[in-house]
C-alpha cells in the first residue's frame, strides 16, 4: 500500500460517483483528476476507496478532502472521510510531516469550512488553513489510525474523468478578457480618483474606495479563479 488514498463512509453510492465528476470538472484544468479511480467495499453498500492515477500534491489532496466533505448542491450529504498522504511525497518541509502517513478529515466542530485537520503517528493534531496556515493544536480530537485496505475487497466502480472537453473550456478565453477589461477599468478608475482628489475630495474619495476595492478582488479572482470557485461552493453550502 503505496499509493495516497481517500475512504468515504456512511454515503450513497450515486451521489459520491457525482460528487467525483464535479470534482474532476472544478479542477479540471490540473492533471490530477484525471482518473479518479472509485471502488466500493464488497460487503459493504456505504463504503468507498477513491485513488488517483495521477496522485495529486499535498495541497490540492487536502482541497479534494474538502469538497467531498462539503460539496456544491448536496446539503444532505453526511459523510465519514479519512484521507492518508505519504509523507514522503509532501514537498515543503513542515513540523506534522513526521513518520510515514498523514491522516487528513475534517473536524466535527469546523465553522469555518476552508480548512482540514491533520494527525501525524504521533497522535500531533493540526489545523491546514487553506489561507496558507498550518497550526499545531493543544488538543487531541483525533488518534491516527492508519485504515489498510486490499484492491481485492473493492469492487472497481469506474475511473471519473473530467467532462469539460476543449471546446467546452473556449468560452473560458472570453471571460478571462473580461475580467482583464474589467481590471484594467477599475484600475483607471482608481488612479483617476487619486488625480481628481485635489480638486474634487467629494468625489475622489467615494471612487477610489469603490473602484480600488473592486479591482484588488477582480485582480485576486484572476489569479486565483480555483480557490475562487471553492470559496463560492463553500458560501453557497453554508446558505443552504
Amino acid at each position: 500500500m503505496t499509493e495516497n488514498f481517500i475512504i468515504v463512509e456512511n454515503v450513497n453510492e450515486r451521489e459520491l460517483e457525482s460528487i467525483l465528476m464535479d470534482l474532476a470538472n472544478l479542477y479540471a484544468d490540473t492533471e490530477f483528476v484525471n482518473g479518479i479511480q472509485f471502488y466500493r467495499k464488497k460487503d459493504k453498500y456505504d463504503s468507498f476507496l477513491v485513488l488517483f492515477s495521477n496522485q495529486p500534491d499535498f495541497e490540492r489532496f487536502n482541497y479534494f478532502i474538502n469538497y467531498i466533505k462539503y460539496p456544491a448542491e448536496h446539503e444532505k450529504f453526511s459523510p465519514l472521510i479519512r484521507g492518508f498522504y505519504r509523507t514522503t511525497d509532501i514537498k515543503q518541509k513542515s513540523e506534522f510531516n513526521i513518520g510515514e502517513w498523514i491522516m487528513v478529515y475534517v473536524s466535527k466542530n469546523d465553522k469555518e469550512y476552508d480548512n482540514v485537520n491533520l494527525v501525524n503517528e504521533k497522535n500531533e493534531n493540526y489545523l491546514y488553513d487553506f489561507g496558507g496556515k498550518v497550526k499545531k493544536l493543544k488538543s487531541i480530537e483525533e488518534m491516527f489510525k492508519l485504515i489498510s485496505f486490499d484492491k481485492n475487497n473493492y469492487y472497481h466502480i469506474l475511473d471519473i474523468i473530467p467532462s469539460k472537453s476543449i471546446e467546452e473550456k473556449k468560452p473560458l478565453i472570453g471571460q478571462k478578457t473580461k475580467d482583464i477589461f474589467a481590471i484594467i477599468i477599475s484600475l483607471v478608475f482608481t488612479i483617476g480618483g487619486f488625480i481628481a482628489y485635489e480638486d474634487s475630495k467629494d468625489i475622489a474619495i467615494p471612487t477610489m474606495i469603490f473602484f480600488g476595492l473592486g479591482f484588488l478582488v477582480l485582480l485576486w479572482k484572476f489569479l486565483n479563479p480555483q480557490k475562487f470557485e471553492e470559496m463560492k461552493n463553500r458560501k453557497n453550502k453554508n446558505v443552504g
